[in-house]
C-alpha cells in the first residue's frame, strides 16, 4: 500500500518534471521568436538601406562622386574645398558607407547582404579613396577615419574570397 507522503514525493516529482518541460519548451519558443524578430529587424535596417541608396538624391551624390579626378592628395583637397557640391556629395557617401560599416560590424545587417546589394560601389569607393582617406588620417592625427568602411570593405573582401560566384 502505498502511504500520503509516498503520493506527495511523486506529484511534487512530476510536477517538478512538468515545469521544467514547460520551461525548456517557453525557451525554445523564445529563441525562435527571437531569430524570427532578430531577421524581421535586420529585414528592416536592410530596406531602409535600400530606400536611401536607391534614392534620386542619393544616385546624384554617387555619380558625383564617382565621376570625381584627381591627380594627388592636394588636388583632391582643393577641388573638394572649392566645390560645395562634391564636397557634400562625399559626405553623403562616405557616411552612407560608414552607416553600412557600423551595421555589419554590429552584426545588425549580414555582410553577404551587402554582397549581394552593393559590392561594386563598396569596392569601387574604397580603393578610389583609400589613398586620400590614408593621407587625410595622418594629416588629422585621427586613425580612425572612415574606419567603418574600411572595416566594411575587409568584411566584404573576406567574404568574396570565400564565395568566388560573387566577384564583381
Amino acid at each position: 500500500m502505498v502511504d500520503a507522503q509516498t503520493i506527495g514525493v511523486l506529484v511534487t516529482a512530476a510536477s517538478v518534471t512538468v515545469a521544467a518541460i514547460y520551461y525548456i519548451m517557453t525557451l525554445r519558443s523564445q529563441q525562435r521568436n527571437m531569430k524570427a524578430t532578430l531577421q524581421t529587424r535586420e529585414a528592416q535596417l536592410f530596406m531602409m538601406l535600400h530606400s536611401n541608396t536607391s534614392s534620386e538624391e542619393f544616385s546624384r551624390h554617387l555619380i558625383n562622386i564617382d565621376s570625381a579626378k584627381w591627380n594627388s592628395y592636394e588636388d583632391f583637397k582643393a577641388k573638394r574645398i572649392n566645390d560645395p557640391e562634391k564636397a557634400v556629395s562625399l559626405q553623403v557617401i562616405v557616411s552612407t558607407w560608414e552607416g553600412i560599416g557600423v551595421l555589419v560590424r554590429e552584426n545588425l545587417v549580414d555582410i553577404k547582404l551587402i554582397a549581394l546589394y552593393c559590392a561594386g560601389p563598396t569596392r569601387r569607393l574604397w580603393e578610389k579613396f583609400r589613398p586620400e582617406i590614408e593621407k587625410y588620417r595622418k594629416e588629422i592625427d585621427y586613425s580612425r577615419y572612415m574606419s567603418e568602411m574600411e572595416y566594411v570593405y575587409g568584411r566584404l573582401m573576406d567574404y568574396m574570397a570565400s564565395h568566388p560566384e560573387l566577384l564583381t
